[in-house]
């Protein structure tokens, strides 16, 4: 979850609070975006991974010592999250949909299809 205690400073974005994708967003595109986000809205950017990070969540049921060291997460302020997700959201069909999974209570995702808002 994004952390608003921990204050960044982007070179590009200025000051923000602290937010955490894995590498492979970090540095990729296109590599799909799932999320951390309990729909509350309550989190503007929660924790990120990408669909690589997920198969291996899946495969384990929960994060452990061995998916979190794939995923390394990486620090990022809110303003270079956004462009992050938006540079590795997988658009499927022609009606712009996007698929991402959100966490559940018990910390595995589960699918989650939006809309072209991302909502």
């Amino acid at each position: 979850m994004s952390d608003r205690a921990i204050k960044v400073t982007c070179p590009t974005h200025g000051e923000s609070f602290a937010t955490f994708v894995c590498q492979h967003l970090a540095h990729g595109a296109g590599r799909g975006f799932f999320s951390a986000d309990d729909g509350t809205g309550a989190d503007p950017c929660p924790d990120a991974w990408c669909a690589e990070c997920d198969s291996l969540l899946m495969a384990k049921g929960k994060w452990d010592e061995e998916s979190e060291a794939f995923a390394g997460i990486t620090l990022l302020c809110a303003g270079c999250y956004a462009a992050v997700k938006q540079r590795n959201l997988v658009r499927e069909g022609e009606g712009g949909d996007k698929k991402h999974r959100v966490a559940n209570e018990g910390g595995v995702a589960r699918a989650k299809e939006s809309g072209p808002t991302g909502r």
